[in-house]
């Protein structure tokens, strides 16, 4: 039997979830938020870090959860446990959307909801550009860190397009493994609750 880190985390090497990183969650994570989940990380500083589940649906539709929202097909995904009933969104419309903040040259976190919801309205906005969330993932300092060396989660890189790829759970995981070798096949492989292998 290899050695628990080593099949845990290959390549686990101290990478910093700096802002438009992304957390892929370990094979033995359980927590309802996160198991097989692909985090966006939004904001990471001196007083903790901020991301978005990138991968887990919560309304199939925003208009049937924020009145006045222009029926369009736009699911809402479950950011993370914190402050469930806010909504916050990612898109790659720049500073067409004031108030953004950057994080990537190509991706941005929340704006002027106003001007979002007049986007709708002119059919600007779409699965392709922009991705809403209830709630939003929370780490107080030094939290992330220690799930880390834990290695419950791995981080990686992502294209910014992919963060509006798939609308199910498993298939951006699996993306995102497959993006990092043949090497993290087998934790496709793990059971979702190891006590019942």
């Amino acid at each position: 039997m290899q050695d628990l880190d080593k099949i845990l985390n290959l390549k686990y090497n101290n990478v910093i979830p700096e802002p438009g990183k992304v957390l892929l969650s370990g094979p033995f994570m359980e927590d309802y938020h996160f198991s097989h989940s692909v985090v966006l990380i939004v904001d990471n500083n001196d007083e903790g870090s901020v991301g978005v589940v990138l991968n887990k649906v919560y309304n199939p539709n925003i208009c049937d959860i924020v009145f006045d929202f222009p029926r369009i097909n736009m699911p809402v995904f479950l950011g993370g446990p914190v402050q469930k009933d806010s909504l916050v969104f990612i898109h790659s419309l720049g500073e067409r959307v004031p108030g953004s903040l950057r994080i990537t040259d190509d991706l941005w976190f929340g704006g002027d909801f106003d001007i979002v919801r007049e986007m709708a309205r002119n059919h600007i906005i779409n699965r392709s550009n922009i991705r809403f969330f209830a709630g939003y993932s929370g780490w107080v300092h030094g939290q992330l860190d220690d799930e880390l060396k834990r290695h419950d989660w791995l981080v990686s890189d992502i294209n910014p397009a992919d963060c509006f790829l798939y609308f199910d759970e498993m298939k951006l995981w699996n993306f995102m493994l497959d993006k990092l070798g043949s090497e993290y096949a087998y934790w496709k492989k793990f059971p979702n609750n190891p006590d019942l292998n």
